[in-house]
């Protein structure tokens, strides 16, 4: 992991951004914000308060970063992209997929991470 986080800093990380989420939350919702804003505004954020290595401060090529950002991978035998694939000790450990707050979530979307080959 890039920097080690503390209880309190990532504390401080998640307050600010889950305050900014509930004041925003009538924007949030509506189907015009997309994913990719969320991602930007609160999944990396949050990501990196936790240690991890989100931008790639390391220099690594994609295969070798810890976290690797819309990485080809192969779901119920058909390639697809997952948004993040995290990694220790050179690994891949586990898959996030986000999804815009406007997506109701239900079995489908469960299914995507789950089926990692």
């Amino acid at each position: 992991m890039a920097a080690p986080a503390t209880f309190e800093s990532f504390s401080a990380e998640l307050s600010r951004l889950t305050g900014i989420f509930e004041k925003n939350l009538t924007h949030y919702k509506k189907a015009g914000y997309d994913e990719a804003s969320l991602r930007q505004e609160f999944l990396n954020p949050l990501f990196s308060a936790l240690g991890w290595d989100v931008e790639n401060k390391a220099g690594h090529i994609p295969q070798k970063r810890e976290v690797e950002v819309e990485s080809r991978t192969q779901i119920g035998g058909r390639a697809k992209r997952a948004d993040y694939l995290f990694r220790t000790d050179g690994r891949d450990r586990f898959v996030c997929e986000a999804k815009k707050p406007a997506v109701a979530l239900d079995a489908k979307e469960a299914f995507q991470p789950e089926r990692r080959d």
